[in-house]
This record gives C-alpha cells, sequence and structure tokens, in this order.
C-alpha cells in the first residue's frame, strides 16, 4: 500500500476474514518492512464477528527492511473456533505519495482443537495392557466346575 495523493491512504486498512473452526491459540506471523516515508503506524485489530475490531496490542513501526512480526492471540478465547474471526492491519504515518508498506509470507496458525487420533504405538500398547489383565481371568474362568479343558 502507498500513501497516496495527499497521502489520502493514511488510515485505510487490509482485512482478512479466516474461520479458525476447529483451532485455539491462534497467532498471526508476517513478514514486513516499509519505506522511509512509508507508514510508520500501523495497527493490529481482530474482530469476533467480522464487523467490529478491536485494537489488539500498541501500534507497532514496521522496519525499514524486511522484518518478522507475531501477534500472540492465544489468550483471547472468542478468536478460538470461530467461523467469524477476521484480523485486519490498520496503516498511519505515511509522509509521501510514494511511501508504502509490504507484507508478505502471511501466516494464520492455531492449535488442533479436535480429538487426537492415537498413535499405532498407543494403540498397541492399550492392547498388549488389556491382554495381560484379562488372561488371569480367562484361566480362572476356564478351571470353575462344569467347564471342559482344552
Amino acid at each position: 500500500m502507498q500513501g497516496g495523493t495527499s497521502n489520502a491512504n493514511n488510515g485505510r486498512t487490509i482485512s482478512l476474514y479466516v474461520s479458525t473452526v476447529g483451532l485455539s491459540d491462534i497467532a498471526i506471523t508476517f513478514a514486513t518492512q516499509r519505506t522511509s516515508t512509508g507508514f510508520n503506524t500501523n495497527q493490529f485489530q481482530y474482530s469476533l464477528d467480522g464487523v467490529t475490531f478491536i485494537n489488539f496490542g500498541a501500534p507497532y513501526a514496521p522496519p525499514l527492511t524486511f522484518g518478522l512480526v507475531t501477534f500472540d492471540l492465544s489468550g483471547i478465547s472468542g478468536v478460538n473456533d470461530n467461523p467469524n474471526a477476521a484480523f485486519r492491519i490498520l496503516f498511519n504515518g505515511a509522509t509521501s505519495t510514494s511511501g508504502n508498506n509490504r507484507i508478505d509470507n502471511l501466516v494464520v496458525e492455531g492449535q488442533n482443537i479436535s480429538t487426537p487420533i492415537p498413535e499405532p504405538a498407543s494403540i498397541l500398547l492399550l492392547s498388549l495392557g488389556l491382554t495381560g489383565t484379562l488372561a488371569p481371568r480367562l484361566k480362572a474362568w476356564r478351571r470353575k466346575p462344569g467347564r471342559q479343558r482344552d
């Protein structure tokens, strides 16, 4: 995004509408940089309904060379498992028409909250444990009077 004629783009936003269904502990990460006359005060915001946005933390100043920025929203439970989650960046502080900011490699990630599928090794250990527990009972059952032995 560039500053625009008479810096008209100060106050403009870029929005991401992302479903977080099945995810918790949401984090947004991206690489960013600005030119010397680009937007020097950016505000990261989130929304629980895709309409009303809330500032997350203080405004940040993008570096003049690409740097990684991460916003950890794990403390905001309403963003978890939310089909209407949205995120945006509010740009301010451009001082020339051609001043700009760049964003690259944007990632929205979270932890899977669905029931985990057990590993094959866990299933094997459970089976062996059950076999060891049931084997003595099976032997005792076979030895009861009136039961035929093999």
